[in-house]
C-alpha cells in the first residue's frame, strides 16, 4: 500500500478544523494598566511624604532670596606665594622647548628643533610616499 491509499478527507473537514477568530479579552489588560498607574501614583505619594518628613522646618534658600550685595573675596591667596611666578616660568620653559633649537643628547648627536619645523618635515616626508 502506498501512502495515497488512505481514506479521503471527510467532506466537513474544513468546517471542523477552521480557525476561529479569537477575540482577546481586554479585561486583564485594563486591570494591568490600572494597577500600574495605581502603583506609580502610590510610589510618588510615598516619595513626597518622605521628602516632607525629612526636610528641615526652615524653607530652602531660593536663588531670588540670595543677598545681591554679597560678594566673594576678590582673590584668594594661594598656598604657595610664589605659585604664580613658578607657573609662568614653567610655561616659558615649555614654550622654549617647543620653539627653539637645542641638544637633547650631545653625545648621541640628537638635536631638538622647533615643533613647526618638525611637523613640516614629517609632512613632507610622508607626502612624497603617497
Amino acid at each position: 500500500m502506498s501512502h495515497h491509499d488512505h481514506e479521503p478527507f471527510p467532506q466537513d473537514y474544513p468546517q471542523q478544523h477552521a480557525y476561529d477568530r479569537v477575540l482577546l479579552k481586554t479585561g486583564p489588560l485594563w486591570a494591568s494598566l490600572i494597577g500600574l498607574v495605581t502603583l506609580i501614583v502610590f510610589s510618588m505619594g510615598l516619595m513626597r511624604a518622605f521628602q516632607l518628613a525629612l526636610t528641615p522646618d526652615r524653607p530652602l534658600v531660593q536663588p531670588k532670596d540670595i543677598n545681591p550685595d554679597f560678594q566673594l573675596p576678590a582673590g584668594i591667596a594661594p598656598l604657595n606665594p610664589e605659585q604664580v611666578s613658578q607657573r609662568e616660568s614653567y610655561l616659558a620653559r615649555q614654550k622654549q622647548l617647543l620653539s627653539e633649537y637645542g641638544w637633547v643628547s650631545e653625545k648621541q648627536k640628537v638635536a631638538r628643533i622647533p615643533i613647526d619645523l618638525a611637523m613640516s618635515l614629517v609632512a613632507k616626508k610622508y607626502e612624497k610616499k603617497e
